[in-house]
């Protein structure tokens, strides 16, 4: 920039001495030719004035048109700078001092195409600096000491920047006043254009152009408008556009600025708003805000440092971060609208899965390495007390790390990994210290029957998919929980448990209290009577142990323990059918006695989430409680059921051995015994009626080999009368 201030300053010295001197002595095609090869060999580019050339002394003045300054070798414009029209006007007094005072410098419809390059970009004038040391100046032979601008205007201009990226930036319908009392004094500039389709305008001071030419460095002051987004700067320059001061920044229409810088975001979520203001350092494509920088983006706000680049495919943002309220909803695929009618109440059964094509692009629209400490983060699906944690993200791979949060009363960390530069996925390991289960549960997935405070950890928790749909139905990891003190509404397994024990208990004892078709009614009458929106399963302890794999989760531990009984289960959750199996077996005590019991067959869940069903095989019971109840007569008729052993295999046991004794017969005594046993029997027998059990005894032999019923005493009728 020094070099395009230093050959702007020849040029404009030599159009001055053209309207002093020229006009005295040379025709104008010959000052014209002049002053080209004048400026060219100032500038070290090819200048050419294609139009008419006007000098005058009085007023003292020169005007020129079609003039153009080549571009610098490599570049792709044909011209550097055009103007259409250039009135210059200066005094003659001062001259005599050294000392050049504009009246007038008009440029109509100048364009500037400024061009990045590897060697700096085409504004670099001239050759290469000389080695040698300049030559003091001596009396009249030196140059101008100092410049004065009257009135100079630009009018209808036009500006193009186009960085090493190819992102071209444009200002059009430019008008800008400039003023300058001495090169010692600072430059104004002020004026409205067109940049990138916005109405802009710009109000800078440039302290000083003298100190800038000689030792490449200056202060500007800079006030610009880029439609509603505004800035307001105080900085220290260097020679190669480089800054430092302090910048403040509001730029509410955030989205228009990536427009004008050509970025795509890539989502329609978010970056609505930035406010900077604090110390700044940086480039044209780097800023870096101090410690301390106050910051507002959308609905985030906090304070800290702040490193943006722009000079890559993504901008990318680091820095260390303290926030107030982190939320991320703006930037993640909004909550399906059933689950949230679920979490509300509102639902009137649970909805399928959603097939929808979920929106994570807002995921790869910035890079980003940040250390952020905040009092709250919000997501889609559940909110997080005061979190220390750092983000990393990279091409659409997005990974945060949670040193230490706090959440549902509880404390937790962990890592959650998304990557969505192609197929989204979502990896997750969290371990959860004395957090409120129930509203975990209600947040994250909707189920609101479940309360308990202890410890949940998410180990190797990973899905991938496009829709709610395709990560259910990948979804695999394992999840393990360790609550106390809590409740599952909706259902009272105790007292099914409890209840089921009794009924069976009716069913096994003396006299059986119930027949079967009595027990089928009672076992319907247990469960109806224990579900129910006042019903409640109080428990001390739940342990549960799950494994996913491919969306179908199967219970690897199951235990429940509350006030006077203990239930262990398994099963398996099919997520993507949204269907259940799960066997759950009660072993229930009673106050002041350590004796358990425990129900002979399990209490299914099953069904649907829409219409899970609760039953107990109340057939299984039945039969389980006929055996039982033949296995006690049994035992006192003198035939033992062994445990594990049927009432069918122990009577098919004592009846093959009766067959052996009678086969292979006993000894004398034996059968003297047995016959005297036997006319015991029969004399007890007449005089004492066969017991229940006997009857059960008998018919169970008969039908296993089959009964001849007793001869009947024959009458006199029998015998014919005789």
């Amino acid at each position: 920039m020094k070099k395009i201030l230093i050959g702007l300053g020849a040029l404009i010295a030599l159009l001055v001495i053209a309207v002093l001197v020229i006009p005295m002595f040379l025709p104008a095609s010959v000052y014209k030719d002049k002053i080209e090869a004048a400026a060219s060999e100032a500038l070290g580019r090819e200048v050419r004035i294609g139009g008419a050339t006007n000098v005058s002394i009085f007023p003292a003045h020169v005007t020129v048109t079609g003039l153009t300054v080549a571009n610098a070798e490599g570049y792709e414009a044909e011209y550097f700078a055009s103007v259409s029209e250039a009135d210059i006007g200066v005094k003659l007094l001062p001259l005599l001092r050294k000392r050049v005072e504009i009246t007038k410098f008009h440029l109509k419809e100048p364009i500037i195409r400024l061009e990045a390059g590897a060697d700096g970009g085409n504004w670099v004038m001239g050759g290469a600096p000389s080695s040698e040391p300049a030559p003091e100046s001596t009396g009249g032979q030196g140059g101008l000491n100092d410049v004065h601008l009257g009135d100079v205007q630009l009018t209808d201009g036009e500006v193009t920047y186009k960085g090493t990226d190819g992102k071209v930036w444009t200002a059009t319908d430019a008008d800008l006043t400039l003023t300058l009392d001495s090169l010692s004094e600072p430059l104004g500039l002020k004026g409205t254009m067109v940049v990138q389709g916005e109405p802009s305008s710009v109000e800078a001071s440039f302290t000083t152009p003298r100190r800038y030419a000689e030792y490449g460095a200056a202060d500007m002051a800079l006030n610009m408008t880029v439609g509603e987004n505004k800035a307001d700067m105080k900085l220290a320059l260097t020679d190669e556009l480089a800054f430092n001061g302090d910048l403040d920044i509001d730029f509410p229409a955030l989205r228009s600025l990536f427009a004008l810088a050509g970025a795509e975001l890539g989502t329609d979520q978010g970056f609505e708003r930035l406010r900077l203001d604090g110390p700044v350092s940086g480039t044209t494509s780097r800023l870096a805000f101090g410690q301390g920088t106050e910051l507002e983006f959308d609905d985030i706000k906090g304070t800290g440092n702040l490193t943006i680049d722009v000079s890559g495919a993504r901008p990318n943002i680091t820095g260390n971060l303290d926030l107030g309220t982190l939320n991320l909803i703006p930037y993640l695929p909004p909550e399906p609208e059933e689950l949230a009618a679920v979490k509300s109440g509102d639902a009137k059964s649970f909805p399928a899965w959603s097939e929808e094509p979920m929106d994570f692009s807002a995921l790869g629209a910035v890079d980003t390495d940040l250390s952020v400490k905040t009092d709250k983060v919000i997501l889609p699906s559940l909110e997080i007390g005061e979190s220390d944690l750092n983000m990393r993200a990279r091409n659409g791979d997005v990974l945060v790390t949670v040193n230490q949060t706090s959440l549902y009363g509880g404390t937790g960390k962990g890592t959650v990994r998304m990557n969505v530069a192609g197929t989204p996925r979502i990896d997750m390991n969290m371990a959860l210290s004395g957090v409120n289960a129930g509203t975990v549960a209600k947040e994250v997935a909707g189920i609101t029957r479940l309360n308990g405070i202890g410890d949940i950890s998410l180990t190797n928790l990973s899905a991938s998919g496009r829709s709610q749909a395709e990560l259910v139905r990948n979804l695999n990891g394992d999840i393990s929980l360790d609550l106390n003190d809590g409740i599952i509404k909706g259902i009272n397994l105790g007292k099914i448990g409890r209840s089921a024990v009794q009924t069976y208990d009716q069913l096994t004892g003396e006299g059986g209290g119930l027949n079967a078709a009595n027990a089928l009614s009672a076992f319907d009458a247990i469960i109806n009577q224990a579900r129910g929106p006042a019903e409640e399963t109080d428990f001390s302890d739940l342990l549960l142990g799950l494994t996913a794999r491919n969306g179908v989760v199967t219970a690897q531990r199951l235990s429940l323990a509350g006030p006077y009984f203990e239930i262990s289960g398994d099963g398996e959750v099919n997520l993507p059918n949204q269907t259940m199996r799960i066997s759950l077996t009660p072993v229930i005590s009673a106050e002041g006695t350590e004796l358990r019991r425990a129900l002979p067959v399990p209490i299914q869940v099953s069904g649907s989430f829409n219409q899970p069903k609760v039953g107990i095989d109340a057939q299984s019971i039945i039969n389980r409680a006929v055996q039982d109840r033949l296995g006690g007569a049994l035992g006192k008729a003198g035939v033992e059921v062994a445990p594990g052993q049927s009432v069918e295999d122990a009577l098919r046991g004592r009846a093959e051995e009766e067959l052996r004794n009678r086969l292979f017969g006993k000894d004398d005594e034996d059968e003297a015994a047995d016959e005297t046993d036997g006319a015991s029997e029969e004399i007890s027998s007449e005089a004492k009626p066969k017991s229940a059990e006997e009857e059960l005894i008998e018919t169970g032999l008969g039908a296993l080999f089959g009964s001849k019923k007793k001869s009947e005493p024959k009458t006199e009728e029998d015998d014919g009368g005789n």
